[in-house]
């Protein structure tokens, strides 16, 4: 188990450093529980903005669903 989560985290943490900047805010903001609209707020770019680099993110991680995602950055912040 631990294996496993080791290389997870190991993936993860790559494919978060390869995220453009705007991709990491708005992954940052999907972990802290924030709306689409909330962090388009925060960071001054337009709800469908924040749609589009929230699905760039769940796409280089793999995650089927947002609440995935939402998992995996959890996870991520806490390795």
């Amino acid at each position: 188990m631990h294996i496993a989560f080791g290389r997870f985290a190991d993936v993860g943490r790559e494919v978060a450093a390869a995220a453009a900047p705007r991709e990491a805010q708005v992954f940052q903001g999907l972990i802290e529980g924030k709306s689409n609209k909330e962090i388009a707020l925060d960071i001054d770019i337009s709800p469908r903005t924040v749609e589009i680099f929230r699905a760039k993110v769940m796409d280089k991680m793999a995650a089927p669903t947002l609440s995935a995602l939402v998992r995996m950055g959890v996870t991520l912040s806490a390795a």
